[in-house]
């Protein structure tokens, strides 16, 4: 699904990794809502590109909304569950991640990343 998602041509995506040090400094929940907020940025430039008078709304999965996001925004409890676009938003996330995950066992098989893939 992840293959046919990212390759679909109306398909419009961003994903945004966040370091360690963003992680350390600032702690997991508010890197994990900055890097939302990087990711709908980038999303929203390339989507105004596209479709440059229309309004757009993110859906974030979850209990809150990433502070300074750059247009209207809602949380969806379970979104990932009831809503297409956050679960196709959820598999790009989650395969992103996995395939890290497995570039950085690769490149540092002590560290043994690759049990981090998936669930």
């Amino acid at each position: 699904m992840y293959h046919v998602l990212v390759n679909h041509p109306n398909v419009y995506w961003e994903a945004t990794v966040v370091s360690h040090s963003e992680i350390d400094e600032v702690n997991i929940l508010q890197a994990t809502m900055n890097g939302m907020r990087r990711s709908t940025e980038g999303l929203v430039n390339k989507l105004k590109k596209v479709f440059p008078t229309h309004k757009f709304r993110a859906l974030v999965d979850g209990n809150r909304v990433p502070t300074g996001m750059p247009i209207d925004s809602a949380f969806v409890i379970k979104g990932d569950s009831i809503i297409f676009s956050i679960a196709a938003a959820s598999i790009i996330a989650k395969v992103t991640r996995d395939r890290l995950m497995q570039q950085l066992h690769e490149e540092f098989p002590v560290y043994n990343f690759a049990q981090h893939k998936g669930y």
